[in-house]
């Protein structure tokens, strides 16, 4: 069996592009939210990009969670392709939670790496885990 076609390939392609803004227009979001709570351009410069990370990624946890107790997501199929390899795939983002960790640690910033790190892991797996049991409520 060829796990490769052109049709799915398009189909991650577009679910990419789509998944990408959404993050890009969540970020900007997010940001706007945080300079309103604090009105000072400090907070933003230095947690605004991680806040962002961490919303989508919790998001996206639980956007999957329903995705794969409602449809057939197994891989190699149309929804599998567009919707967790694409648009979820563009979406979410484990290299940028990778790079902000990076960067806190090499600025000794310890405790708000870990804490970011944890909190990111469980909540993303709990947001999986609620978006299951939401796909289970709604499937009946």
């Amino acid at each position: 069996m060829a796990y490769i076609n052109l049709t799915l390939l398009l189909l991650v392609a577009t679910g990419s592009a789509i998944g990408g803004a959404l993050r890009y227009l969540c970020y900007g979001m997010v940001l706007t939210m945080i300079d309103r709570l604090f009105h000072d351009n400090s907070h933003h410069a230095q947690y605004g990009i991680i806040y962002s990370t961490f919303f989508v990624n919790i998001i996206g946890g639980i956007i999957i969670g329903i995705s794969f107790t409602l449809l057939p997501v197994k891989f190699g199929n149309p929804h599998h392709a567009f919707l967790m390899a694409g648009l979820l795939g563009g979406f979410t983002t484990f290299s940028a939670f990778s790079l902000e960790i990076y960067q806190l640690l090499s600025k000794q910033d310890y405790l708000p790496a870990f804490y970011y790190s944890l909190a990111s892991i469980l909540l993303a797996v709990t947001g999986v885990a609620l978006g299951v049991l939401v796909g289970r409520i709604v499937a009946g």
